[in-house]
């Protein structure tokens, strides 16, 4: 059986992955992640309340990037994001 390697890593709280490759709630409520990508920055998301097996859609709150520069609410691939 084969594996398949990502550039990043992932840690979600009351989220699982269905078999579609959704994102869905594990319970009723907030779901909220923490995204370490391949460049070397931390983004902290957030989703709202939901009911249990409803997908969920994360903004990202706040980025830190690899440089130490803090964003809030917007991509780090977008300009004029940094604090």
């Amino acid at each position: 059986m084969g594996y398949k390697a990502y550039p990043w890593m992932e840690l979600t709280n009351n989220v699982y992955v269905n078999t579609s490759g959704t994102l869905k709630r594990i319970n009723q409520g907030y779901s909220s992640g923490l995204l370490l990508d391949d460049s070397g920055n931390i983004t902290f998301q957030v989703a709202g309340t939901g009911n249990a097996d409803t997908t969920v859609s994360f903004a990202n709150a706040v980025t830190v990037a690899n440089s130490g520069n803090v964003g809030m609410g917007r991509r780090i691939r977008g300009k004029h994001w940094m604090l």
